[in-house]
């Protein structure tokens, strides 16, 4: 009977077969062969293909009137690369900032030596300029005791003009208090940084470039550092703070942001009133109007990042047509889908070993031959945030 039994339940070949490649194509749907694992901050994160980062123009700061963006004309909000090494100048923002420009050669950054410099005279013949007029215009009291043009004068002798080192690989400036503000060419990209100036110029970038190397996507450094848009860094003193936008090569209509704080640097914050605001006051780039796309009695849902609880939700976004980039659909009503989410971390861990994330997938149709459908962005939203994990070793103490 017993062998009846296992003679009528045995398997034909041809079955055995069928059902394998069944599975086989099911598990492939699920995780494509394109999937590949990236770092930001102390995260790994698994993306579908290439990426490319949101980076400055390679003028290198914001402040000189650059922003974090794309080719295509999309800004990247708040984007940041805060590292605090040795070196730092003082605990100001600007003194711990990482800057990344867009690709570039020695070449391009010889000619854009150059054109900084010009605008810096620019800026500074309009204050002698000035100076000057007064001088000749005395009889109308404008400056009667020519403490203004003494001021302008002194305005324009503090203007630093930015110098070449590292043959023609690095150029940048040193203020009054000894702060050298660099750029250095790194790879394909251009690092920018601010630190204390020791010994020469030179020497200063050389041990700057002792802590951080340029670092091409998909590269998972296997000792502690903090992973940057094109670039990795070690030496923190303490955790890095990193926030920064890629979009999909294969989908360039699909922006991706991942924000990295250390938990134990930051007061807590409550996830439910988080994203309720963020989704509402500017998360997502050139919004006239956001909304919950799940409706208002439960708009939020939980999300579970690395073992982690958040909260999270979709957004429908009515871009306004008429703030920067034409990135409006008028076929679509100029509307599109984001998701936020804020997963926070524990706040009693030991610096360094747990991190409050914010995590956003925003869609910008217009640049998609075929835009991505709402349960196509919400399958990719669902599976991106299951594959944040923190890098193993990544942050060692001291």
């Amino acid at each position: 009977m017993n062998a009846m039994k296992q003679e009528h339940f045995k398997p034909c070949p041809a079955v055995v077969v069928l059902l394998g490649l069944m599975l086989s194509s099911q598990a492939a749907a699920q995780l494509p062969e394109s999937v590949r694992t990236e770092c930001l901050g102390y995260q790994t994160i698994d993306v579908p293909g290439d990426i490319e980062y949101a980076t400055l123009p390679p003028n290198m700061s914001p402040a000189n009137g650059g922003g974090y963006g794309f080719g295509n004309g999309v800004s990247a909000w708040k984007t940041y690369q805060l590292v605090d090494t040795e070196g730092v100048f003082d605990a100001d923002e600007s003194s711990r900032s990482i800057y990344i420009s867009s690709l570039t050669s020695a070449t391009g950054l010889q000619a854009h030596l150059l054109k900084l410099n010009k605008e810096i005279q620019r800026q500074k013949d309009l204050l002698l300029d000035r100076a000057k007029w007064l001088d000749e215009n005395q009889v109308y009291e404008i400056d009667p005791t020519g403490a203004d043009r003494a001021a302008l004068r002194k305005r324009a002798a503090a203007i630093r003009f930015q110098q070449p080192y590292s043959n023609g690989n690095a150029f940048g400036f040193v203020d009054d208090l000894g702060k050298f503000d660099f750029s250095a060419l790194t790879g394909d990209h251009v690092v920018s940084a601010s630190r204390k100036l020791e010994g020469t110029p030179e020497q200063t970038i050389a041990n700057f470039l002792k802590l951080y190397r340029a670092r091409a996507p998909f590269e998972i450094p296997g000792k502690p550092g903090v992973c940057l848009p094109y670039g990795f860094m070690s030496g923190e003193k303490k955790p890095a703070y990193v926030a920064a936008s890629f979009r999909l090569a294969d989908r360039p209509d699909i922006v991706v942001y991942l924000s990295d704080r250390d938990a134990s640097s930051e007061d807590s914050i409550d996830p439910e009133k988080f994203v309720n605001e963020a989704v509402q006051r500017g998360y997502f780039y050139g919004a006239k109007l956001t909304e919950p796309l799940d409706g208002r009695v439960r708009p939020l849902h939980s999300i579970t990042v690395d073992g982690r609880k958040g909260l999270g939700g979709m957004a429908l976004i009515t871009r306004n047509v008429l703030s920067g980039p034409p990135l409006h659909n008028e076929t679509n009503k100029n509307q599109d889908w984001g998701y936020l989410a804020y997963i926070p971390g524990d706040k009693n861990a030991p610096p360094g070993t747990s991190s409050n994330l914010i995590f956003k997938v925003e869609r910008f149709g217009r640049f998609a031959k075929t835009p991505m459908t709402e349960s196509e962005l919400r399958d990719l939203v669902k599976s991106i945030a299951q594959s944040i994990k923190r890098r193993p070793g990544a942050w060692r103490a001291g």
